[in-house]
């Protein structure tokens, strides 16, 4: 089935049943590859990258001109890894990466909303049941798991698994850190500020939204807190800014009478010794020994994939990748999103927010290798670009004049 590249369908256009069904498939596959708990100890994460890579060559499109040097660049680089690791059977699933850049943008898109729907629902869910354990300190039955991460197991950590929750028992107390369905409120964070990002947090618009703010909010998640003050900043209109600016430091002000968030949020923001207390993506001995790697000649080319296991165990830092492949092909990478950003029709706002969330993901979460960052990277670009046709055409056709 042939589908269409018209960027100015709306959103309340019906769509025909095979085809919707089609979507929600995709949008189930999307969920599974962000790996919720109750699905960490089978392979159905690399079953379902697999399925994408056969559903963007079905659904595939012709990539534009615009995006065609970020794409190649971005095709080079993941190759490149791929040889870094020895082009063994395993790196199929790296090299294949360049796979989801061909499939067609609309489609990307009404699956990725569909996504947005499950999502939302399940933390919705979630939510809940933290509220009643974390806050109402109600004692419902849980289990222990042991976490997905090899490393955090051998140091003994576990979780309490609840129903569509976890929570890390060592963070036990009022207003602990919303783990949600994943291991990491960092993951939790990272995906409910790409959901917001990608459109342009509007809440009157989508519904689905507002439990998707709640769930990062309770994160505790700095870059969802950092994101969300730049993303509603810039998408809010001209005449609403002044009652952003005042709510913010109430918020703020009143949040600080709860016992722990001094911890949680204000804490983050300092700087200490001229260190910023915010940045834990990585141990104090890992920075002084990668200062001193800056020195070396390996630092042009890296020392090889899984190199920064070594040095910054338990971390992860865009100085990872730094470590693994080199400082030219981190430049070549960072280039390759760069170029994409640019060559979106997107408002200098857009590209400003856009910025901040694909540099912030490769700050705090380098996994470069994981296909459903690559693709939220491109919805977060793509749906502003749809949004921005959209807004354009219905002003264009009521003889509205757009502000930027």
């Amino acid at each position: 089935m042939i589908y269409s590249t018209d960027n100015t369908r709306t959103m309340k256009t019906k769509l025909p049943i095979s085809e919707n069904a089609q979507e929600w498939i995709v949008a189930i596959i999307l969920f599974v590859m962000t790996n919720p708990f109750f699905l960490w100890f089978a392979p159905l994460n690399t079953i379902a990258v697999m399925l994408f890579y056969g559903v963007s060559l079905s659904y595939s499109a012709p990539i534009k001109k615009k995006y065609r040097t970020g794409f190649l660049l971005l095709a080079i680089f993941y190759f490149l890894v791929a040889i870094r690791y020895g082009l063994e059977l395993s790196m199929i699933y790296t090299m294949a990466v360049p796979i989801a850049f061909l499939i067609e943008k609309s489609f990307l898109c009404r699956c990725f909303d569909k996504f947005i729907k499950i999502f939302a629902v399940l933390i919705t869910i979630s939510l809940v049941v933290y509220v009643m354990v974390a806050i109402l300190q109600m004692n419902l039955p849980y289990s222990p798991i042991n976490p997905i991460n090899s490393l955090k197991a051998e140091e003994g950590v576990y979780y309490d698994r609840y129903f569509m929750l976890l929570v890390d028992p060592a963070e036990r107390g009022f207003l602990t850190r919303f783990y949600g369905i994943y291991d990491e409120p960092g993951v939790v964070g990272t995906i409910c500020s790409v959901i917001l990002v990608g459109n342009k947090f509007d809440f009157k618009k989508n519904k689905y939204l507002i439990p998707t703010f709640l769930a990062g909010f309770f994160s505790f998640s700095l870059f969802f807190y950092v994101l969300s003050i730049v993303g509603i900043f810039f998408n809010i209109r001209k005449s609403n800014i002044i009652y952003v600016l005042i709510s913010i430091p109430i918020v703020l002000y009143a949040l600080s009478f709860i016992p722990g968030v001094d911890i949680l949020i204000y804490n983050r923001f300092l700087f200490e010794d001229g260190v910023w207390l915010g940045d834990s993506r990585s141990s104090d001995d890992f920075k002084v020994w990668f200062t001193k790697f800056t020195s070396s000649a390996d630092f042009w080319l890296g020392l090889g994939p899984g190199a920064n296991l070594l040095y910054n165990k338990g971390g992860a830092s865009y100085k990872d990748l730094i470590v693994n492949y080199g400082i030219l092909m981190f430049l070549m990478y960072i280039l390759s999103l760069f170029i994409l950003i640019i060559r979106t029709k997107s408002t200098l706002r857009d590209i400003i927010v856009a910025s901040v969330i694909i540099f912030g993901y490769v700050f705090q979460r380098p996994f470069i290798t994981d296909v459903f960052m690559v693709l939220s990277i491109m919805y977060v670009l793509f749906n502003n670009e749809k949004m921005n046709t959209i807004s354009s055409t219905v002003d264009k056709q009521y003889g509205l004049q757009v502000v930027k």
